[in-house]
């Protein structure tokens, strides 16, 4: 907040006025549908991180990670080579995602 003058496009605004009503603020809500969606995402994401984990554990194989980060640091840049893509930077969740690969085994 200023009191100091503010001009855009060469038009200066005015100074609102702290006793002027103010008009309503209503916030969106994002409904307990969006909410419900988001937490079930993320429990499908962490069982499946669980069950890759424990496929490995009985192939005596040694964890590895899982969130996404690794993945991310090894693929972006492949990604980045495409002059369309170049400033792309998804978060490291698009990554993480597990799928059921050949043989049943998860991926």
């Amino acid at each position: 907040q200023t009191l100091q003058p503010v001009a855009v496009n060469g038009s200066e605004l005015q100074i609102p006025d702290p006793d002027q009503d103010l008009p309503e603020v209503t916030e969106l809500s994002e409904g307990p549908g969006v909410a419900q969606q988001e937490a079930e995402a993320e429990n499908n994401l962490q069982e499946s991180r669980k069950k890759l984990d424990d496929q490995r554990a009985e192939e005596d194989e040694p964890k590895i990670c899982t969130c996404g980060f690794e993945a991310k640091q090894e693929i972006l840049p492949l990604v980045k080579m495409s002059p369309d893509l170049a400033l792309a930077d998804p978060p490291k969740r698009v990554f993480a995602v597990t799928r059921t690969g050949r043989g049943g085994k998860l991926a």
